[in-house]
């Protein structure tokens, strides 16, 4: 280690230096960055074992967003299923409060290889179709068994910069607060809505609520479904009679979104996959990016798709036939 942990006549005790040699190599540059700021603001010439003990306590007890939010308030309102289709302003405020919150399942700060960013779905936003948290938690799950950290670090240059991490957004709906279209991987979620003819009155509440107008209807007829349907899953949660059920539910699965010099959104590989398919189709891009990786090196995912002229389909990652 050596001289580098040096910086502004600043020195490390020998138990410091051992207790950051023991640290995983991945998250030691951000603890020697911490501790020098840390220092540098305390005006210390010399980093001690007890110096970095306190900053493992100051993070281990820093504020998540989960704490920040206020639990009572992210509780679903009945407000959903009125007579009118509207929203309370109780459960609007609280989806303005989670849009574009930035909530990640992973903490960026600790592993510089990839980030899981998650919509106010895992904080009780209302429009959330499903646990998304549960599933960020299997797709953790998933890249710490194909060891993408160890592998990131031992092939990529330094300085990492923020575009060579591997980026993942799911989105509990298709609102798509976490932005995950620009996202290597993107996963939105589904639901595809089924008329229930014995409970439906023709109120036309489901027609006024969709946003895309999706539902064809008349005084005289049942709700329609058209192609510009987005599988949001409103038009369910808004019947106050229970007339319109699930037909199908799932993740909309899309790849080798990015931003850069040259942006493209996700392509998307399939409608309605499940989580087992899921963590299949990013095992599979995982393969793909290490199989392409020069020493020093690692490519985008979107990169891949653009510069190897290779796309994704329901089976897999396949090459392009010219």
């Amino acid at each position: 280690m050596g001289n580098s942990l040096e910086q502004d006549s600043i020195k490390w005790s020998p138990e410091a230096k051992q207790r950051l040699e023991k640290a995983p190599f991945f998250i030691r540059k951000i603890i020697k960055k911490k501790a020098l700021n840390h220092a540098k603001k305390n005006n210390l010439s010399l980093i001690t074992d007890e110096v970095i003990t306190l900053l493992k306590e100051k993070t281990k007890n820093s504020s998540t967003v989960k704490e920040k939010i206020n639990e009572k308030s992210i509780k679903k309102s009945s407000g959903l299923k009125t007579a009118g289709g509207i929203l309370s302003e109780t459960d609007y405020q609280l989806i303005k409060s989670l849009m574009n919150s930035g909530i990640y399942l992973n903490d960026p700060d600790q592993d510089e290889s990839y980030e899981i960013k998650l919509c106010g779905g895992a904080k009780g936003c209302p429009l959330s179709l499903v646990d998304i948290e549960s599933l960020g938690k299997k797709i953790d799950l998933k890249i710490e068994e194909l060891g993408w950290s160890e592998f990131f670090h031992n092939n990529q240059s330094e300085p990492i910069l923020f575009h060579s991490k591997l980026k993942i957004a799911i989105a509990g709906c298709p609102n798509a607060c976490s932005e995950p279209q620009i996202k290597d991987i993107s996963i939105i979620t589904q639901e595809k809505p089924k008329l229930l003819e014995e409970n439906c009155n023709q109120c036309s509440i489901c027609y006024h609520t969709c946003k895309e107008s999706a539902i064809k209807m008349n005084s005289m007829s049942f709700p329609e479904f058209n192609q510009s349907c987005i599988n949001c899953g409103q038009c369910i949660m808004v019947c106050p009679f229970n007339a319109l059920g699930v037909s199908k539910k799932g993740f909309q699965l899309s790849m080798g979104g990015k931003l850069g010099r040259n942006p493209q959104l996700a392509l998307k590989i399939k409608d309605f996959a499940s989580e087992e398919e899921i963590l299949s189709k990013i095992e599979q891009a995982i393969i793909l990016i290490k199989e392409n990786t020069i020493k020093g090196s690692i490519p985008r995912l979107g990169n891949l798709i653009i510069n190897k002229n290779r796309k994704l389909t329901e089976n897999g990652i396949a090459l392009i036939e010219n």
